[in-house]
């Protein structure tokens, strides 16, 4: 997608518009570039069902390959330092780029995790079919956040509950949970991360713990079965638009100082 314009070439990646790569009719999630090709400009730009991606062998040198790959968590393999060196970069919301051959994700039941490079532990995986599941207390005694998009599109969760030991929930973690009806936010998150849950039409009430300081841009846009909202008191922000498109929202109980 070379072009002298880089605004152009980044908009002419069809993935910019339907998100998801397949390949022989398979959802690409893990992705393995060999030997002798070559990501450059914009190459996966805009895809959002990259989970992974591994760089076998040497690479040119690329630009911006993975940007707005939101659920892009891993880099790895013998070059993938080429996607990060530089003002170019473009690794996109990958929190663990190393030059090892195999992926740093641990697994603990259910669950998938990768500790990032900036020491925080990332929830990345689930690959379990509860319909009400528990989110683990810790990762090997320690807190974490839930990376982003690792629920979205779910069909089958009706009931989550969050865990003290869970700091964050990341862009898009539970987007379009259509049949999530219940939420209980435990008494450890600090922050709803933009479109956390986006499209999460079952839901009708949410209590939204006084632990809880900052609501993100879209964090329950479109939940339109929305009927009660309370808020905790230590919320700092709101951003905008958190809560549009919730055409049934009768009820706010804001117990902050906003």
């Amino acid at each position: 997608y070379y072009t002298t314009n880089f605004s152009d070439a980044y908009v002419s990646n069809p993935l910019m518009y339907a998100h998801n790569l397949y390949l022989n009719n398979e959802l690409v999630t893990d992705l393995v570039i060999p030997e002798g090709v070559y990501p450059l400009m914009f190459s996966f730009a805009g895809c959002l069902s990259i989970r992974t991606a591994k760089i076998v062998g040497s690479s040119y040198y690329t630009i911006y390959p993975f940007a707005n790959c939101d659920g892009l968590y891993e880099i790895y393999g013998a070059n993938s330092t080429s996607v990060t060196s530089g003002q170019m970069s473009g690794k996109g919301s990958a929190v663990s780029v190393h030059i090892s051959g195999t992926s740093r994700k641990v697994v603990r039941g259910d669950f998938e995790f990768i500790k990032g490079d900036d020491g925080v532990n990332y929830l990345v995986g689930y690959t379990g079919d509860s319909e009400e599941i528990t989110l683990p207390e810790s990762i090997d005694g320690e807190d974490y956040v839930v990376f982003n998009r690792t629920f979205a599109n779910n069909s089958k969760i009706r009931k989550l509950t969050v865990s003290d030991g869970v700091s964050k929930i990341g862009v898009a973690a539970f987007q379009s949970c259509e049949s999530l009806e219940e939420i209980d936010f435990g008494n450890g998150i600090k922050e709803i991360g933009v479109a956390a849950f986006n499209g999460c039409r079952s839901l009708k009430t949410i209590t939204v713990p006084d632990s809880v300081q900052k609501i993100e841009a879209n964090a329950f846009t479109a939940c339109d079965s929305l009927l009660i909202a309370t808020i905790g008191t230590g919320l700092t922000k709101i951003a905008e638009d958190a809560f549009s498109e919730c055409y049934r929202l009768v009820e706010v109980v804001n117990n902050s100082e906003i």
